[in-house]
């Protein structure tokens, strides 16, 4: 019976989780979001900034 509550509880929060975490997008929009993922535009002054905030500090081993 255990399992069966704890599979019951895994679905009802798997389908919580879908409805806030889907995002439906028309063709034309994810055909922009696949080509920026495809081909990036190059890093602006803000993004180095906060890549040389992050570096300084995190540290990552």
């Amino acid at each position: 019976m255990t399992v069966v509550m704890g599979n019951s509880t895994l679905e009802t929060a798997d389908k919580a989780i879908d409805g806030r975490e889907t995002l439906a997008l028309a063709r034309g929009d994810a055909v922009r979001f696949f080509e920026a993922l495809a081909a990036p535009p190059p890093p602006n002054d803000r993004l180095r900034a906060a890549l040389e905030e992050h570096a300084r500090r995190v540290d990552s081993r």
